[in-house]
């Protein structure tokens, strides 16, 4: 496995030289190292998913506590966990617990290796299903995260997979996905208006422009889709997942864990990109998320719930059904 030197602005991490050399033995993890991420920077990943993700987080539910105290005693479930990112960058953060519910097998068994070389392994647990699958009561948790998953599950499961994000936490929801009404995103072939024509136009014209490889076919969703997350949530960011515009300024320079390694260290964003983002934010508000690129917004229960989450029993205890040998797909 390549190990890439941390990003400037990442801060110390559990990852050591002696770690990544004990990590590279770890069959598990064979299947993320053969992968386009087997040459990610661990801690500019981790550090990504702190400052983009669980900081945000952290102001949104305590805006008054420390950020040591904002987590403590939370349990995140993270749905399409992948190899686990967000929920190791939570557990650094204070969180109590994270569930990672993860249907690909595969990322699943990297995503405990993962978690054990970070220390972490004992407060994860594991559910190797869908998301709509998840066998957790409802307020079983704190938070429901989905960052950039839904797009991948289908569009029959799209409904389901909102409604689970409705019912599982008590205090709020991270979502992150691509907003189908943007003439260009930043996923498959990204081609102008190719999420808009019928997929079985899509391959034709991404070959046009020898892009055929990378047109996956992804449902992008709309606004109109989270209509069931409105009656129970309301939005609080107005800048992507950023309160102020001076935060998402400020998350710049970081490192990108998507895509070639050639695009990952971005130093600050794009004129387009930056107009946007404050022009939105500013004329909209909290609706910002409506005419983004990004469906990207944390999102309170309100009214918020009165009582406690679900008692400790009713969340499975420690890495419980762990992946198979199989391999299951999104959707």
């Amino acid at each position: 496995m390549a190990v890439t030197p941390p990003h400037p602005s990442a801060p110390p991490t559990a990852v050591t030289s002696p770690m990544m050399a004990q990590i590279d033995e770890e069959a598990a993890l064979q299947y993320f190292d053969q992968g386009l991420y087997g040459d990610l920077d661990w801690e500019g990943t981790l550090d990504f998913m702190t400052r983009r993700y669980i900081q945000p987080l952290q102001h949104v539910l305590q805006p008054e506590a420390s950020a040591e105290r904002a987590l403590a005693g939370l349990t995140l479930a993270d749905c399409g966990a992948g190899f686990g990112w967000l929920s190791f960058a939570w557990l650094k953060a204070g969180g109590e617990q994270a569930i990672l519910i993860e249907p690909d097998a595969r990322r699943l068994r990297a995503a405990q290796a993962i978690a054990k070389h970070l220390g972490l392994l004992p407060r994860c647990t594991f559910l190797n299903t869908r998301m709509q699958d998840a066998p957790l009561a409802d307020y079983a948790v704190d938070v429901a995260a989905s960052v950039e998953c839904l797009e991948h599950v289908g569009r029959p499961s799209i409904a389901a997979c909102i409604n689970t994000l409705c019912r599982l936490p008590k205090q709020a929801v991270l979502l992150t996905t691509p907003n189908a009404r943007f003439p260009i995103i930043a996923h498959d072939s990204r081609l102008p208006a190719a999420h808009w024509l019928p997929k079985s136009l899509r391959q034709r014209y991404a070959g046009w422009f020898g892009r055929a490889k990378q047109e996956e076919g992804n449902d992008f969703l709309r606004p109109a889709d989270l209509r069931p997350l409105q009656q129970h949530f309301k939005p609080t960011t107005r800048y992507q997942t950023f309160g102020t515009f001076r935060e998402f300024l400020a998350f710049y320079p970081h490192y990108l864990p998507y895509g070639p390694q050639a695009q990952r260290q971005r130093t600050a964003p794009s004129w387009a990109l930056r107009t946007l983002v404050k022009v939105t934010g500013s004329l909209f508000g909290t609706g910002a998320w409506r005419w983004s690129p990004n469906l990207a917004n944390i999102w309170l229960r309100d009214p918020p719930l009165t009582g406690s989450p679900a008692s400790p029993r009713d969340i499975p205890a420690g890495p419980v059904n762990s992946p198979s040998n199989g391999e299951q797909a999104h959707g």
